[in-house]
């Protein structure tokens, strides 16, 4: 009834966005903990260990369906994206910086992609590999601010390789972003968006001005 649409406008809707959320952030946890096991030394992988699902998480229903049905969802799209792409990470979770600009922030992963290449209509063609800044996303719709975040990334001239030491070093080349997008509705639980130049190109000049607009206001 109305009452019950005030009250879930009220509170229901921010709590069922926190949970998408808590759930989202549960799941990246879980695709760098199988990047980092990846890339550890022969021998040395089990010592890493899966985080749990957060308890406040337990039980809950995301879009009706339970939650940790859905976690285990969009890790086997990860899981799938891999095994179709045979990806080799060479960064996760790696911050970058624009000193100019004065911001900073953590990208997601750097990725080669073997045997690709990009073709003129901006999608996959066979190739000698592609490197890849990607992010990835769990949220059921695509968000316009997607593309200015991976700009952002691309576009910044330093980065931390080390997240245990302060050195700075320039940031990895990348030929373009994507976004993996993990969702049970998918086929094998993922889509894989490529960001075209020209969009990186429009998403890095709106990414600017959003800087501008923000220093301004700041000031």
């Amino acid at each position: 009834g109305r009452q019950a649409a005030v009250d879930y406008t009220k509170t229901g809707a921010q709590e069922d966005r926190d949970l998408k959320r808590d759930l989202g952030s549960h799941v990246h946890h879980m695709v760098e903990a199988l990047v980092l096991w990846q890339a550890s030394p022969p021998g040395s992988g089990a010592d890493l260990m899966l985080p749990e699902l957060p308890e406040h998480l337990a039980g809950q229903d995301y879009d009706e369906d339970p939650v940790e049905i859905v976690a285990e969802w969009m890790v086997d799209g990860f899981l799938n994206w891999v095994a179709d792409f045979k990806p080799q990470f060479l960064a996760a979770e790696m911050t970058v910086f624009n000193y100019p600009l004065g911001v900073a922030g953590t990208l997601d992963k750097i990725v080669f992609l073997p045997g690709l290449a990009i073709g003129p209509a901006g999608r996959f063609i066979p190739g000698d590999g592609v490197t890849i800044c990607g992010d990835v996303k769990t949220g059921k719709n695509p968000d316009v601010t997607w593309g200015e975040q991976i700009a952002a990334y691309r576009h910044s001239p330093e980065c931390q390789p080390d997240r245990f030491d302060s050195g700075l070093a320039a940031t990895p080349f990348t030929d373009t972003g994507a976004v993996l997008h993990l969702r049970p509705e998918h086929p094998r639980g993922y889509r894989f968006h490529l960001i075209s130049g020209a969009d990186d190109a429009d998403s890095w000049n709106t990414f600017r001005r959003d800087v501008e607009i923000y220093h301004s206001r700041k000031a």
